[in-house]
């Protein structure tokens, strides 16, 4: 009996092994999305060649610790968000938590991994080389090999501010290389005297030398992309 007992557990094991070899990531599968990754981090954040080889490495590591989705967001994902914060500038690390892609970059379903950052990049383009790690690093760098060093950090680009003038008499301010484009349908009541009205909305100004405006009601506002 006792004999029995003993063989189902360890059919038990083998099954439960078997379950989460399927899904855990191949060493091929991690390197490529681990790549992917570090690209579009470099991109986006404006990531040093330093920074780029770097945010490889930890993302390879996290990937390869991942053996089923229990392991998405527990220990090796907080590790890399605390490596992560080790190499980045403050902005570049706020920017990365801000982009699920990025911070959540993968999740486990109908049984198989899917991946956020495809949804927003087709899964051709890269922006940068393969860094120079690639060959050569198959994971097992400790933490302290990224807290432990001096990064150069870059600090946050500057933009050229673009004035856009509508029909309207308005000019807007905008900033971080965006364009907009605006169309608007506005009557204009204007007395004798002209008193300058202005508005601010966040980094954005807009300013209209009129004392009265009644709108038609019809702005529409068209945003260009990025």
């Amino acid at each position: 009996m006792k004999t029995m007992k003993a063989i189902k557990m360890m059919l038990i094991a083998v099954m439960m092994t078997i379950v989460t070899s399927a899904s855990a990531m191949t060493y091929s599968q991690a390197k490529d999305q681990a790549l992917f990754l570090a690209d579009k981090m470099a991109y986006e954040l404006n990531l040093t060649d330093e920074q780029y080889e770097a945010a490889y490495e930890i993302n390879l590591d996290y990937l390869m610790a991942v053996n089923d989705d229990n392991d998405l967001y527990g220990y090796y994902w907080t590790l890399r968000n605390q490596e992560l914060q080790s190499i980045l500038s403050s902005w570049q690390y706020n920017a990365y938590v801000a982009a699920n892609y990025f911070y959540r970059p993968v999740y486990w379903s109908n049984n198989r991994w899917v991946w956020r950052i495809y949804a927003r990049y087709t899964p051709t383009k890269f922006y940068k080389s393969r860094p120079r790690v690639y060959v050569t690093y198959r994971g097992g760098n400790s933490k302290s090999y990224y807290t432990a060093r001096t990064w150069n950090r870059p600090s946050r680009p500057t933009t050229t501010a673009k004035q856009v003038s509508a029909n309207s008499n308005r000019t807007v301010n905008i900033q971080n290389n965006r364009t907009i484009n605006i169309q608007s349908n506005y009557q204009v009541k204007q007395t004798r005297s002209s008193v300058a009205n202005s508005r601010t909305f966040g980094s954005r100004q807009i300013v209209a030398n009129a004392k009265t405006i009644t709108n038609n009601g019809n702005t529409n506002s068209t945003f260009g992309r990025r």
